[in-house]
C-alpha cells in the first residue's frame, strides 16, 4: 500500500457514504479502539497483566456501540454522488 491508497482507505473508513463528511460515530469508535489497545499494550509493556477476557469485553463494547451509532444516523448521511457511484460499480 502506498501513501495515497492508505489516505482513501483513512477516508472511507471516516466518513459517511459521500466519502467527504466527517462522521463523528466512527471516529469516536477508532479513538475508542485505539485507546483500549493503547491502554492493554501499556499495561503489557510495563509488565502488569492484561485480562483477556476484560480486553475482549471492552472491545466487543466499543465496537457493538460504534456499529449501532452508525446504523442510527445512516439515514441522515448524505448520498454519494452519482458520478462516484457508477464508477465504483
Amino acid at each position: 500500500m502506498n501513501g495515497a491508497s492508505v489516505r482513501r482507505w483513512a477516508q472511507q473508513l471516516l466518513s459517511g457514504k459521500d466519502n467527504s463528511t466527517p462522521d463523528l460515530a466512527r471516529h469516536a469508535w477508532l479513538l475508542a479502539n485505539l485507546a483500549i489497545i493503547g491502554t492493554a499494550a501499556a499495561a503489557t509493556i510495563k509488565g502488569l497483566p492484561v485480562s483477556l477476557t476484560e480486553l475482549a469485553g471492552a472491545l466487543g463494547i466499543a465496537n457493538t456501540s460504534g456499529a449501532v451509532a452508525t446504523k442510527l444516523k445512516e439515514t441522515t448521511e448524505p448520498e454519494q454522488p452519482a458520478a462516484e457511484r457508477e464508477a465504483a460499480q
